[in-house]
């Protein structure tokens, strides 16, 4: 029996994964999070068909929650927040340009006037 701990894609907490393999009711203890989920997934990647490298996978609408596809295998990336997308790098990807950094008013009162300049 080859029992391990693999890290957490939320929290990076090591998570007790019996016989080395991730059931497809697995969570992790601190954060709660469903492990057996598209986007603990090597296979996950965002803009694809189903969001998925393997063709013909069925439509998973929530990425985050458990699922029963076959084709699951661990993202064994160190950071596995670095595999996922940025709402800066996918606007990037999307316009061609960065994110222009607005600068906040220093008051409500200030940001309120400010909605309604012509």
């Amino acid at each position: 029996m080859n029992n391990s701990y693999t890290a957490c894609w939320k929290c990076s907490k090591e998570v007790y994964t019996p016989e080395g393999r991730i059931s497809f009711k697995s969570i992790c203890e601190f954060c709660l999070s469903w492990q057996h989920a598209c986007i603990n997934c090597k296979f996950y990647k965002a803009g694809r068909a189903n969001d998925c490298l393997v063709p013909n996978t069925e439509f998973v609408s929530d990425r985050e929650l458990s699922n029963f596809c076959d084709e699951f295998k661990k993202n064994n990336n160190s950071s596995s927040s670095a595999s996922f997308p940025t709402s800066s790098s996918v606007s990037k990807q999307l316009f061609g340009e960065e994110e222009k950094s607005l600068k906040k008013p220093e008051n409500p009162e200030d940001h309120f006037k400010s909605l309604f300049k012509d």
